[in-house]
């Protein structure tokens, strides 16, 4: 069973066709789909349905269709080069500080806080929020900023990530805005990783894409997270700038070129009807959390868990003396069951990445509690 995974329950073929099945345009668009080259931009259709479900100030010139991950790679190979400064939030999603790393740009850590140790003294499940939860701190970041820009070389890229994977943290709005007006203090460019965007557990707690609060954003969304959908690799890059956006298209030249004319078509289905879909997903996560604070809440004196604001995972630290990777291992070994350890993500602490938006949730905890109870005696036996 899969409990490490970060995506939610995927949608079908069949839920696709049938929705488009409603709408006469849409059902037209694909039974005469030309399976031929698409345009480089993405199907004018998708980029304003696009623009229209997700953005308050982007228009369809403002975004590229890409596959998620090779926007990463579009954003990083057109902005960023040998010797250039990038401030990473981690940890976080490999791609989005390796592929800097990997062109010779300067990598600076902006690490995430852990948790208050006084969580320990409350109430299991109880949502900690930003403050004494996982949380990123803004004055870490400007002085960060500050000390390169003293250097003579300031900071090219900021790099975030929210919803925040592996946490699920979610900063307040006036934080994000504040982050937004430090990033065009020091016209650098931001890029924001919004591929969980939609998923937070209080609506009121959205927070506005990057994007649209700021030129020089660029800001990464798509099907594959939030929509369940990562079978399309259908997502986009919203950016303000025209310079960058000029930038970006011209890179996609050298990756894809353009998308599936198939999967372009069911990306306009997906975007035009997202309402169809987001209730489904989220009243999976919702009805996964219960079950999720109750395991935890049984198990308090083996892993310290903080209840996550947004998205399909949580990063709860093993509490007894042993190796989390050697812990993981073990699972699969025992129950051939997945969780991503901390040091996946290049982290030291003995935290884990655990994925609940799939719809096999019960039974996966139950061969976590078996291992539990039958199997992790053993293990930390020898492990002492």
């Amino acid at each position: 069973p899969q409990l490490g995974c970060s995506d939610p329950e995927s949608f079908t073929m069949q839920d696709l066709i049938s929705i488009a099945k409603t709408d006469p345009e849409l059902e037209k668009l694909w039974n005469n789909l030309s399976l031929s080259y698409t345009e480089s931009l993405g199907h004018p259709l998708l980029r304003q349905e696009i623009a229209k479900a997700f953005y308050t100030q982007a228009s369809p010139d403002d975004i590229l269709v890409v596959a998620p991950q090779e926007g990463v790679m579009v954003a990083m190979q057109a902005l960023v080069d040998r010797n250039d400064k990038v401030i990473a939030a981690t940890p976080c999603y490999q791609s989005l500080y390796e592929i800097a790393k990997g062109r010779g740009c300067q990598l600076i850590s902006w690490p995430v806080v852990s948790p208050s140790q006084h969580t320990e003294d409350q109430k299991e499940g109880v949502n900690f929020g930003w403050e004494s939860g996982w949380r990123f701190e803004l004055a870490r970041l400007e002085q960060l900023l500050q000390d390169e820009q003293k250097t003579g070389q300031a900071v090219k890229m900021v790099v975030v990530n929210f919803p925040h994977n592996p946490t699920g943290a979610l900063p307040p709005r006036s934080w994000f805005k504040q982050l937004l007006k430090l990033a065009k203090q020091h016209s650098c460019y931001l890029f924001s990783d919004e591929m969980y965007r939609f998923l937070e557990y209080n609506s009121d707690d959205l927070l506005p894409s990057a994007s649209d609060g700021y030129e020089k954003a660029i800001s990464l969304f798509g099907l594959s997270k939030t929509f369940g959908l990562p079978g399309l690799r259908m997502g986009w890059l919203v950016c303000r700038d025209k310079d960058t956006m000029q930038k970006l298209r011209l890179q996609k030249d050298y990756t894809t070129i353009c998308s599936s004319a198939p999967s372009e078509v069911l990306a306009i289905v997906a975007v035009r009807h997202s309402h169809l879909l987001l209730p489904k997903i989220k009243d999976t996560i919702a009805a996964n959390l219960v079950l999720l604070e109750q395991f935890f809440a049984k198990h308090r004196k083996t892993f310290r868990y903080v209840r996550p604001n947004a998205g399909t995972f949580c990063f709860p630290e093993l509490l007894p003396s042993c190796n989390i990777e050697s812990f993981c291992l073990d699972l699969i070994r025992q129950r051939s069951t997945l969780l991503v350890p901390a040091s996946t993500y290049s982290c030291k602490d003995n935290n884990f990445r655990l994925g609940f938006g799939r719809q096999n949730m019960k039974a996966a905890l139950d061969q976590l509690e078996r291992y539990l109870a039958e199997d992790f005696p053993a293990f930390l036996s020898a492990q002492s």
